[in-house]
């Protein structure tokens, strides 16, 4: 199942400001990066539900901008792997980083033809996991992966089920 998306971004929502306040840097493609000659303008701003997946899958042009971003919100500790399926990491348990506010950004979904009210928030805590090696290190794992651009269904956001 595919849906049209009118934004895509990953930022902060302050629910303590009077009034709420929020910004998200989008994430959106745009025509620009995929022209109709190469056949993905329909794709440029879509999600695709996929249970079977794992976290939030990204095509790579925005899995670079959102590796980059994290990069700067974890102050340099995150590590991002840019092959296909790669996952960005943090070199402790997931735990360790609740006091830095990490945990408090998330990315905002809004779909097309829904009214600007009408929108899904997935918080970026829902796609972490601890992975203990065999050695006893323990890192957090930000399930979020970088999807082969060559294949069709890897134009658009894949919304995995960790997201649901």
């Amino acid at each position: 199942m595919t849906f049209g998306l009118d934004s895509f971004g990953f930022g902060y929502i302050n629910n303590s400001a009077t009034p709420p306040n929020e910004y998200f840097e989008s994430l959106s493609n745009t025509f620009e990066e995929y022209p109709e000659s190469y056949g993905y303008s329909q794709w440029a701003n879509t999600t695709t539900v996929s249970l079977s997946f794992k976290g939030l899958g990204l095509p790579s042009n925005l899995y670079y901008r959102f590796s980059d971003l994290l990069s700067v919100l974890s102050k340099g500790s995150a590590s991002c792997i840019w092959r296909l399926g790669g996952i960005c990491e943090l070199p402790k348990s997931c735990a360790n980083y609740t006091s830095s506010g990490l945990w408090d950004f998330s990315f905002k979904l809004n779909f097309k033809n829904t009214g600007s009210s009408d929108y899904i928030i997935i918080p970026l805590v829902s796609l972490v996991a601890d992975y203990t090696y065999s050695n006893g290190d323990t890192i957090c794992e930000i399930l979020v992966q970088k999807i082969d651009p060559k294949y069709e269904d890897s134009r658009s956001i894949i919304l995995g089920g960790l997201v649901f």
